[in-house]
């Protein structure tokens, strides 16, 4: 159903983390090790080791991934960019900074677990999800749309959240 999709692509991303949490542990300590030899790093830490205390906030996230939001979000103010107030020409600052998060977190999207968990998102369930959709749009939206009243857009961004959602939830269980 196109309201809980969302958090069924959630919950199976996040699913598929879980379920590789010995070998994402093991793949990532194995490359920071590579890094370290390779003299692109600093020699390899614990997670979470060397963090102060005082920085953390309970926000619903695990230590790491709140931390690791706080620095995006105090480098994207370094940079200029003012929540509630972008513009277009801040799309080039967000871009750069994203590229770095992206960059730093490489790990866990450079991965078979990874991938075996986008896969599966938009090979089968975004396709099922979509069929449904337009084959039973009443059921789909719980009674409240027919066949005649989704517009198109509304499909696409079905589509598109199923597959987002779950690159999150892995994300966030990583």
């Amino acid at each position: 159903m196109v309201q809980v999709d969302v958090f069924w692509s959630y919950g199976i991303g996040s699913s598929f983390a879980l379920a590789a949490f010995r070998q994402l542990r093991r793949l990532k300590v194995e490359n920071d090790v590579r890094r370290w030899k390779l003299g692109w790093g600093g020699p390899p830490q614990a997670v979470g080791a060397g963090v102060p205390a005082e920085e953390t906030v309970q926000s619903g996230l695990s230590r790491e991934n709140h931390l690791a939001f706080q620095d995006l979000v105090r480098e994207l103010r370094a940079n200029g960019l003012r929540p509630g107030k972008a513009s277009f020409r801040d799309l080039g600052k967000v871009v750069k900074v994203v590229k770095a998060w992206a960059e730093r977190y490489s790990d866990a999207f450079n991965n078979e677990y990874f991938l075996k968990n986008l896969l599966f998102l938009s090979l089968l369930f975004v396709p099922s999800g979509a069929v449904l959709l337009w084959s039973n749009p009443n059921w789909e939206t719980m009674q409240v749309g027919s066949y005649e009243t989704i517009p198109q857009w509304l499909v696409g961004i079905f589509t598109t959240t199923n597959v987002t959602q779950g690159i999150l939830g892995f994300l966030v269980t990583y």
